[in-house]
């Protein structure tokens, strides 16, 4: 394996910007900002550093071993995807329009749910990165999956934590809009996914 290998190289870039669109810490400030209001400085500090330290843990196992459980469930990885996509539709959809309801949970959970889950580690996160490592061995997908994981959560620590001043910079219509358009591109990001699932059972062994 290459490290300087083109093909590794974007394949590296092409998904730190995927996680990046997916994850959206930026369209995420705002959310994570009104949830941790109540905090000091410090103690908001702490969670958003412990919820990106569970988000890479469990994105970089998924990564590495998401097909192995898919196998132990007996789960198509066709169907995976597909399930993925539809998720990642949903969360696009309600990006956008808002449709689903909003749920208090208990403050000691909020590092684990929904900082970093669904919100950092979500199935759509999970979905792009075992379907972008698919096809590699096992050292360059742990090489891959690291790398970009490493590149994409130190940004998204940061922006998180600046979430309260990025929302006062970005205004009620700037946050919206960071919103709606972050759910533009995850649509067609959802989309994809579906369709590839679809295309692969319409022509079977199909390389997608």
């Amino acid at each position: 394996m290459n490290l300087f290998d083109n093909a590794l190289i974007n394949q590296i870039a092409t998904l730190i910007v995927t996680l990046f669109i997916i994850i959206d810490p930026v369209g995420g400030a705002p959310i994570v900002s009104s949830l941790l209001r109540k905090y000091d400085r410090p103690t908001r500090n702490r969670i958003i550093r412990r919820a990106c330290l569970v988000s890479f843990l469990i994105l970089l196992g998924f990564s590495i071993s998401g097909r192995s459980i898919l196998q132990l469930f007996q789960i198509d990885i066709q169907v995976f995807r597909m399930a993925g996509g539809l998720l990642l539709l949903i969360t696009a959809i309600d990006m956008i329009f808002h449709l689903l309801p909003q749920r208090d949970l208990d403050e000691d959970t909020i590092s684990i749910i929904p900082i970093s889950y669904p919100l950092l580690a979500g199935p759509g996160t999970m979905s792009i990165l075992m379907f972008s490592l698919g096809k590699s061995g096992f050292l360059q997908a742990i090489l891959v999956a690291s790398v970009s994981l490493v590149v994409v959560i130190l940004p998204v620590y940061f922006i998180l934590r600046a979430s309260d001043r990025i929302s006062r910079f970005l205004g009620n219509k700037g946050s919206i809009l960071i919103e709606k358009l972050m759910g533009v591109l995850l649509t067609a990001i959802a989309l994809d996914l579906i369709v590839k699932a679809i295309v692969y059972y319409l022509r079977p062994g199909s390389a997608l």
